[in-house]
């Protein structure tokens, strides 16, 4: 354990000489609303016994914002209980 404790304070000191800064400053932001819509399909099935099952399911989201409308294709996966 002591020695990965050393690791990680050397790593934090050669950052500090390379000149690196924290990443908490914002450079720019933008912003924009849109309507949009989404469309998604799933499917549940029984893997054991009484609860449990397991789902899949995908979605597909669209906004059609200024310049470049935003389209997301989301996938999960999970047990339900």
């Amino acid at each position: 354990m002591r020695g990965l404790m050393g690791l990680a304070i050397l790593a934090v000191c050669c950052a500090a000489l390379h000149g690196q800064e924290s990443s908490d400053k914002e450079l720019g932001s933008t912003g924009s609303n849109a309507f949009g819509g989404n469309i998604g399909i799933g499917f549940t099935a029984r893997v054991a016994e009484e609860p449990y099952r397991l789902y899949v399911e995908t979605r597909y989201h669209y906004a059609p914002t200024r310049n470049i409308s935003t389209e997301l294709v989301t996938v999960g996966v999970g047990i339900r209980y």
